[in-house]
């Protein structure tokens, strides 16, 4: 089963255009940070655990490589640079239409897919 490591923005354009269902029957393993999760998805989103989201807290290296990120990467948000840090913890890609993450991704050697 495939992982990807999603920003806070792809499952909610997800559900906006109705495909939440679909997204969860890929066998695909969905996951988010958890800080990013309890700022931006858990007040209106929480039910996408109930679907098949997975939340990953972050290890200490991953919080100071985040950290690192937000200095050397000026545009993609906080939040957002926590999902780029759990793709590269988790060796796996990342889930982004956000173009200033997708462009620190690919300097940092991740491989980033969009969602259509």
């Amino acid at each position: 089963m495939q992982l990807l490591v999603s920003d806070s923005n792809v499952p909610i354009d997800i559900e906006h255009g109705n495909l939440t269902d679909i997204m969860f029957c890929m066998d695909i393993v969905f996951i988010v940070p958890d800080v990013l999760f309890d700022k931006e998805l858990k007040s209106r989103h929480a039910h996408l655990l109930d679907l098949g989201l997975k939340i990953k807290s972050l290890s200490d290296k991953a919080v100071d490589r985040a950290i690192e990120f937000a200095d050397k990467y000026r545009q993609p948000s906080e939040l957002d640079l926590f999902a780029l840090s759990l793709a590269v913890e988790e060796k796996c890609p990342l889930l982004t239409g956000d173009k200033n993450l997708r462009k620190a991704a690919d300097l940092e050697g991740i491989q980033v897919h969009g969602t259509i």
